[in-house]
């Protein structure tokens, strides 16, 4: 906060604070601002796409639509002067905001271009939209979408004649020839700015090669790294859906392999206690028939003496 002047004693005049000076100062600089905004075209208003170059053969110049009077009729001359404003404001635009896409036009005192008030532009506005409002009513009011369809229909039937240097409708150009030399044109115009960003992009092509060449080649790298990564993972897939599918089958079958085992296991439990249970038998009936037999004495062995 900037610090107040002194006031001298037995004075009654009151010195403003330089902090509400500058408070004013911006207010009416912003006021003036928006007055200037307010006073733009609709295009800078609106931030609207403005072409990268001014057409002036677009439109007629102010002798040429003098010399139409008496000869065409109101509503032509009326669109010519209408097309002589659209460039006007148009080139006054690309000088007074110039930008990176759109180029200022050279020749920039050829043309008389008239600032008008915001009263003015209000009554005008006024106007417009109670002829708008009368066309609604005798024309009937149309959608966003038709619109849309009808500026299409309309791009797609523009063409240019470049031997009289103007913009026509092909659906209205009776002549053949003028329809070849407009499509003629159009051709070379595309095959010109196809050439042009080919020489372009040769000349880029070298220095990305030299300034991306370790790059392309890491990437190349890590591109095959990344295939062969999948080609695993895709195998593991597979090898792990396959013995998924044999647990699966273990697991169903392990309760009947319990069941088989444990009917084995009762089984030669089974045959084993009738073999204990026969053997036992055998020595039972062994020892009884070594006791039921006579003990015998062992013959004497006779000695043979050597003659």
């Amino acid at each position: 906060m900037y610090p107040r002047k002194k006031v001298k004693k037995g004075s009654s005049a009151l010195v403003p604070d330089a902090e509400d000076l500058l408070r004013k100062q911006k207010q009416k600089q912003r006021a003036q601002e928006e007055t200037e905004l307010r006073l733009r075209s609709q295009v800078l208003r609106r931030d609207l796409p403005r072409p990268f170059q001014v057409n002036g053969g677009f439109a007629k110049s102010l002798k040429e639509i003098d010399a139409m009077k008496g000869k065409e009729s109101d509503l032509e001359i009326a669109s010519e002067l209408i097309k002589l404003e659209m460039v006007n404001m148009m080139t006054q635009d690309a000088i007074d905001y110039p930008t990176k896409n759109v180029r200022p036009p050279k020749k920039a005192g050829a043309f008389k271009y008239d600032k008008y008030t915001e009263t003015e532009l209000k009554n005008a506005q006024k106007l417009l939209n109670s002829e708008v409002a009368e066309l609604s009513k005798s024309l009937g009011s149309f959608s966003l979408q038709d619109y849309a369809l009808t500026w299409e229909r309309c791009n797609e039937d523009l063409i240019y004649l470049p031997h009289v240097k103007k913009f026509t409708l092909m659906s209205l150009t009776k002549s053949e020839s003028d329809k070849m030399r407009a499509l003629q044109f159009q051709y070379d115009s595309v095959k010109a700015d196809l050439e042009k960003y080919a020489k372009k992009c040769k000349s880029l092509v070298n220095p990305l090669q030299v300034y991306l060449g370790g790059y392309q080649k890491v990437a190349t790298e890590k591109e095959r790294a990344i295939h062969e990564l999948h080609k695993q993972i895709s195998e593991a897939r597979v090898e792990l859906s396959v013995f998924q599918t044999l647990r699966e089958n273990e697991l169903k079958a392990i309760p009947q392999r319990i069941e088989l085992l444990k009917k084995e296991v009762e089984t030669q439990r089974t045959e084993e206690a009738a073999l204990q249970a026969r053997f036992a038998n055998l020595v039972r009936r062994k020892n009884e028939l070594l006791q039921q037999q006579p003990q015998q004495e062992p013959e004497p062995v006779q000695e043979h003496s050597n003659q």
